[in-house]
């Protein structure tokens, strides 16, 4: 998959010379509308201090996949074992990208939440034990309505 590169200031300079009225807001929005994305306040940063070029960093996309690439061996005991591999060959990928992108993400927030869940409750010591804060938490939220008898 092919992500789109990040903007570089000198890229930001050519947009803002080539406008009749240049802003900060407009440059970022003439690249957000081509694609690439880039608050205002990193355009005015560039601008301020001259245009002067920056080490492009990857796409966090990117990184990300690259964090799984290194977490894969290790989690599957496969030394050569990265992402496209395991695409390739898990079943359930095939599956998953024949499904719609909503459902797909939907279906990841569900477990990320989930797991999120289990392991707060697996490794936090119960609300209210260890301080007086906690208590005070567990309280609002008890009059929140939020806790149930038994958490």
């Amino acid at each position: 998959m092919r992500l789109p590169s990040s903007v570089t200031p000198a890229e930001a300079k050519i947009v803002w010379d080539r406008m009749d009225y240049p802003s900060t807001r407009r440059v970022a929005t003439g690249l957000a509308q081509s694609g690439r994305p880039v608050h205002f306040s990193t355009i005015a940063r560039w601008k301020a201090e001259g245009w002067r070029s920056v080490e492009s960093s990857p796409h966090p996309l990117e990184m990300a996949r690259r964090a799984i690439d290194v977490a894969l061996p290790v989690l599957t005991g496969d030394a050569t074992m990265n992402a496209s591999d395991l695409m390739n060959t898990d079943p359930l990928a095939k599956e998953l990208m024949k499904a719609p992108p909503e459902q797909v993400l939907s279906m990841a927030m569900h477990e990320a939440c989930t797991v999120h869940v289990l392991v707060a409750k697996a490794f936090l010591p119960p609300c209210g034990v260890n301080s007086h804060k906690a208590r005070g938490v567990r309280g609002s939220a008890h009059r929140a309505g939020r806790l149930h008898e038994g958490d």
